[in-house]
């Protein structure tokens, strides 16, 4: 925490930082701005730090799963929050939905000790 700047920041597990910018006491807590240049303001307390930074490192390991299926040869055609539509011909799909799965289940290098494991679902439109 820089206390002349009013920001913070944290070290995420992939190297990346998440900040928080101009913290500043409100008469029913903290504030701060998620972005440079947002003019709304955000609650700051340590729940919400918390949450905010295990969403992050989710999301960098969804990035992750992206670029490797996408470089496995999987045409990723939509993804939505923690799912990932993968299009392939409908005598592939068995062998498609084993390799995404092989494929999500395996951690990033800074994240290498924990567990993951995906869910397949084949169908031959978007359900939810």
């Amino acid at each position: 925490y820089n206390n002349a700047s009013g920001d913070m920041e944290v070290d995420l597990l992939n190297g990346d930082t998440f900040k928080y910018f101009r913290i500043r006491p409100e008469l029913s807590g903290l504030s701060c701005h998620t972005r440079l240049g947002k003019a709304k303001r955000s609650w700051f307390y340590g729940s919400k730090i918390v949450e905010n930074i295990i969403q992050r490192e989710a999301r960098n390991c969804f990035a992750h799963d992206l670029v490797n299926l996408t470089n496995a040869g999987h045409k990723v055609v939509m993804h939505i929050h923690d799912e990932v539509i993968v299009e392939c011909r409908a005598e592939d799909a068995e062998s498609t939905a084993e390799d995404v799965k092989r494929i999500m289940s395996i951690p990033p290098s800074w994240l290498d000790r924990c567990p993951l494991e995906a869910e397949v679902q084949i169908s031959k439109h978007y359900t939810k």
